[in-house]
């Protein structure tokens, strides 16, 4: 199975749409709300992009993210939600879904590995 197919399968029923950028470089569209996240992952095997996964999960963070969206009046910019409490849950289902990514990504290199059951 080409990897694309491989990360379509991972990604089915999840927040994240995986398209093949070019040569080794993946891109993952996040659909689970208003935030236009996209996050670039690049390897040839699973492993690869597991590891990349895990460093854009722990280098997200939560709190930067919303303040960026916040406006000087204290309310939502850009397009951002009006209330911050909105803007922060939504960023924190984006973090919940990294996490999400680069633990499918993890099972799926274990199951290539034979060590556990999809």
């Amino acid at each position: 199975m080409e990897l694309l197919e491989t990360l379509q399968e991972i990604c089915n029923g999840t927040n994240w749409e995986p398209e093949h950028e070019d040569g080794n470089t993946y891109g993952f569209r996040w659909t689970g709300g208003d935030y236009d996240g996209y996050i670039i992952l690049s390897g040839d095997t699973i492993s690869d992009l597991e590891d990349d996964a895990y460093v854009a999960y722990e280098n997200f963070d939560v709190d930067e993210e919303t303040a960026l969206w916040i406006g000087e009046d204290g309310h939502g910019k850009n397009g951002a939600p009006y209330r911050i409490r909105d803007i922060l849950e939504e960023f924190e289902n984006y973090e919940k879904d990294l996490e999400n990514l680069w633990d499918n990504l993890r099972r799926a290199r274990q199951r290539e590995e034979g060590m556990a059951q999809w």
